[in-house]
């Protein structure tokens, strides 16, 4: 089953060959700045990448190479802040916001129009909700073919790894990314992640409240309650995973003892379809390992 997974990993992202090719669909009168990471990462996997991004360098730091911004992508600022000057000088056709970035959609209409890119903060679930975003915002940027195929590609890689998942494991999962020695956020109902667990046919352990993001934070405890569960964990760049690892809380978790918990590469969750084949792909390596 790892070629099925090389596979899906391909169609996440050519890795730092995207970098090099990701801007051949993109049509010379556009000129759109993505002030939402999910949004961006959706144009590059389309082949129209922005041509200004928010937190750029972070951007291609946390995201990972698999659908990089250029080094000729504008840096507008922060995602909650963006530079007026910067923006101003672009002359963008479009911005392209988040619903939890709408209080910035009046002063940004004074540059260009503004399309939201909603996930989060409906009653649907974030997966169904990208599909749908990907579709409207191939649409504003008149680039409905490569959303269509995005979104194909996409539910043939998470109906792969069912498949390829079918019979192999009936242990819940609780997927976690790391804080602090003391502390995680678990993904649950109303996370992209909650979604991808459900498309290709695994259980979620946690079953707790959750908020805007679909996070609960806890104690490194609370994993305990479900101690035959399989511990899927990251962390962003700055964090300091060795010494969480190292920790008396950590050490003492049923998972660690039992060899059931396992390390992904740092991963975006908060992002759209091409977060979610990632997502997917690196669940399913760490289940059926």
């Amino acid at each position: 089953m790892a070629a099925s997974r090389r596979s899906v990993l391909k169609l996440a992202g050519g890795g730092a060959l995207a970098c090099l090719f990701n801007g051949a669909g993109l049509a010379a009168s556009q000129r759109v700045v993505a002030l939402d990471w999910g949004a961006a990462e959706t144009m590059i996997a389309m082949a129209s990448p922005p041509t200004g991004l928010a937190e750029r360098d972070a951007y291609n730091k946390v995201v990972a190479d698999a659908q990089c911004a250029r080094l000729e992508t504008v840096d507008v600022g922060l995602r909650l802040a963006p530079n007026a000057e910067a923006l101003y000088a672009l002359k963008p056709s479009l911005i392209v916001i988040n619903s939890a970035q709408a209080y910035m959609r009046s002063s940004l209409e004074r540059f260009a129009p503004v399309h939201t890119f909603t996930i989060y903060g409906t009653e649907d679930e974030p997966l169904a909700m990208a599909e749908q975003a990907t579709s409207l915002l191939g649409k504003a940027m008149a680039a409905q073919e490569q959303a269509a195929e995005l979104r194909g590609t996409t539910a043939a890689a998470l109906q792969q790894l069912r498949r390829s998942l079918a019979g192999k494991t009936q242990r819940p999962v609780f997927v976690v990314q790391l804080q602090d020695e003391h502390h995680a956020a678990v993904f649950g109902k109303g996370s992209l992640v909650q979604g991808v667990l459900d498309r290709i046919g695994i259980s979620n352990a946690w079953t707790g409240k959750a908020d805007f993001w679909g996070l609960s934070v806890v104690g490194l405890e609370a994993f305990a309650a479900v101690p035959e569960a399989i511990l899927i964990y990251f962390a962003l760049p700055q964090v300091d995973v060795a010494s969480i690892r190292s920790g008396f809380f950590w050490q003492n978790l049923p998972q660690v003892r039992a060899q059931r918990a396992v390390s992904l590469p740092s991963l975006w969750a908060y992002g759209g379809l091409p977060s979610a084949t990632r997502i997917a792909a690196a669940i399913a390596a760490a289940v059926d390992r």
